[in-house]
């Protein structure tokens, strides 16, 4: 995945039978699984147009890192939802645009979608066999200067498509082997002038397939290929990567094999090796065994010679430093470098994603959030700490899809396939379209809920107590179970008894403005005749006992304790006859609230 036109290599035959999964759990790492089909997650990433501080760092919107260029946002594109594998991306009709050409498996035809400029893609209509296509590469195949697709399958032939120069495709009727192909990488393998094929096969030989334009000289012509006949191991391999590993000038495969089995670097045996070129040796990477998935070559530490970027399932991704340039090795040779945390890794693909001219890392992962690694300029990998979306995905293309000059990322997917867009470019404009709302939560630019119709999505408006519900959908704003427009931490409006209610909320049974808790009473007047005297004992003892009933319970609180009993009575009694002990407030001659905050209440009391 040198280029941003190259489409990296998820290799492996899979199967969607619930009921496989046990056996192929236990024939892992032979064989790779999908158990189950999810729904792609992508959660609210944090936004840099829209005023607000989303991860709480205290910095906002430009002025935040993660408001730097290689950063990606999830496009929303009309794909059909078919069981995607691979893809290459390239210019396949008339116009400049990056077009998309999607291998599909288990049935599902081979998909051609074409690229309007700005990132919005529509299919071509065309369903391009029906096998279970794993990968696909893009070049000129039969010289005609418009790219064709050579797609590799899983246990049928593998099959070359011409383009006719606008974007449609014709399969050129060629049956190449019938193994289990996983992968497949394009390029000049015998250095004539025409573009071969070096495709890889899971436990069985990986094969070289030569062009027969250029210096060939059998039956065929440019765009037909024949087998070299070289067996190249029987190993679980599922990716390969092309590039002038051993800077002699011709072209070397690094093949990622699973399985638990080393990578394997095969060197061409042309120019310095003193062979013929097309032909290759093997040159086993020790070091460690590996369940790899993806590779991709690139030069991560600036000394001019091609180190791997290798994404490997459950393991850590790795990095595997050429011992050629600044190293003290010899080009060619491999040393285990930075392990690139662990997850799902499926699919890997290289470019300059935060434009410092330093080729950065886009990490594809099944069923966990994509990663992202930036390049300190040293040939270290830092986390950029974006965790993107979640899906099951397969691998990771990168290139300018949407026409502003960075690199953006095409992810295929079990599901529909999706789009992330680089915001390296992007003006610092929290306004696009001027009308007030930041970016990010103006409905004309996003998707996303609005209870208030007011245009801003919810996810931008204040939720003062986290129900999900904002503000100005909220009937209570601070969850505390009172209404808004009775609690007076909404309205300011009076509260007499303290409980935090506007009064013009409370119970009123009198109908007098004054909430049943605040209506004004005197202690003692259990009868609520006006005054009290020897009639009012007499009432609380058959209050007591059940057999009368007090509109003004807190005047039958003759201790002011929150409880009418037999204590009352005793004190009701000895006060009246001895003046002692002394009545609570608001006390028997003056009328006033109850100034204790208890259960009881005064429904009605007509004697001030």
């Amino acid at each position: 995945m040198q280029t941003p036109s190259k489409a990296p290599a998820l290799k492996a035959a899979m199967t969607h039978q619930p009921h496989f999964v046990v056996l192929c759990l236990l024939l892992s790492p032979f064989l790779l699984v999908i158990p189950y089909t999810a729904e792609a997650v992508y959660a609210i990433e944090d936004d840099c147009f829209n005023g607000i501080d989303d991860d709480g760092d205290a910095l906002v919107d430009c002025d935040d890192p993660e408001c730097e260029p290689g950063y990606f946002k999830l496009t929303i594109v009309d794909f059909e939802e078919l069981d995607s594998h691979n893809v290459a991306l390239g210019k396949l009709d008339n116009n400049d645009s990056i077009d998309a050409f999607v291998a599909n498996k288990n049935g599902d035809g081979n998909t051609v979608w074409i690229n309007d400029g700005s990132g919005v893609f529509s299919s071509n209509g065309q369903s391009l066999g029906n096998s279970d296509s794993l990968d696909c590469q893009l070049a000129d195949l039969d010289g005609d200067l418009d790219l064709d697709a050579f797609v590799v399958n899983n246990g049928q032939p593998n099959r070359i498509y011409l383009n006719d120069g606008d974007g449609n495709f014709v399969d050129s009727g060629q049956p190449l082997g019938s193994s289990s192909s996983q992968g497949v990488e394009l390029g000049d393998l015998d250095g004539d002038g025409d573009i071969d094929a070096f495709v890889v096969n899971n436990n069985q030989p990986n094969r070289v397939w030569i062009n027969q334009g250029g210096d060939q000289q059998g039956p065929g012509s440019q765009g037909e290929f024949l087998d070299s006949g070289q067996s190249l191991g029987t190993l679980p391999s599922l990716d390969v990567a092309l590039g002038d590993i051993d800077g002699d000038g011709d072209l070397d495969a690094f093949v990622a094999n699973g399985g638990f089995q080393t990578n394997v670097v095969w060197i061409n045996q042309g120019y310095d090796q003193g062979g013929t070129e097309g032909v290759f040796d093997p040159q086993v990477l020790s070091q460690a065994s590996m369940n790899s998935r993806d590779v991709a070559l690139v030069d991560l530490d600036g000394d001019d010679d091609l180190d791997a970027v290798v994404a490997n399932l459950n393991q850590s991704n790795n990095v595997w430093i050429n011992q050629g340039g600044d190293q003290p090795g010899n080009e060619g040779e491999f040393s285990l470098g930075q392990a690139l945390g662990v997850g799902a890794s499926w699919g890997v693909d290289t470019g300059d994603l935060n434009g410092d001219q330093r080729p950065d890392v886009f990490i594809a992962n099944y069923n966990q959030p994509h990663r992202v690694w930036f390049n300190d300029q040293n040939g270290n990998l830092v986390d950029s700490g974006q965790a993107l979306g979640q899906a099951i995905s397969s691998t990771v293309v990168l290139g300018d899809l949407d026409g502003d000059g960075d690199l953006d990322g095409f992810v295929t997917n079990m599901q529909a396939n999706h789009l992330w867009i680089n915001n390296m470019l992007q003006s610092c404009n929290d306004d696009l379209d001027g009308d007030g709302i930041p970016n990010s939560c103006d409905l004309d630019l996003v998707l996303g809920a609005d209870c208030d119709q007011d245009g801003q999505a919810d996810s931008c408006q204040l939720d003062t107590d986290g129900d999900g519900t904002i503000d100005p959908c909220d009937s209570d704003l601070d969850g505390d179970g009172v209404a808004n427009d009775c609690d007076i931490d909404q309205t300011n409006g009076p509260d007499c008894d303290g409980n935090g209610i506007d009064d013009s909320c409370d119970p009123d049974e009198n109908g007098n403005g004054i909430p049943d808790a605040c209506d004004l009473f005197r202690r003692g007047d259990v009868n609520t005749d006006g005054s009290v005297n020897i009639a009012d004992p007499i009432a609380l003892i058959n209050y007591v006992l059940g057999l009368y009933e007090t509109t003004c319970v807190d005047a039958a609180d003759v201790n002011d304790n929150g409880n009418v009993n037999i204590v009352d009575i005793v004190h009701l009694l000895l006060m009246i006859m001895d003046g002692a002990p002394q009545i609570p407030a608001p006390g028997i001659i003056n009328c006033g609230p109850d100034p204790t905050a208890d259960a009881l209440d005064c429904v009605s009391y007509d004697g001030c």
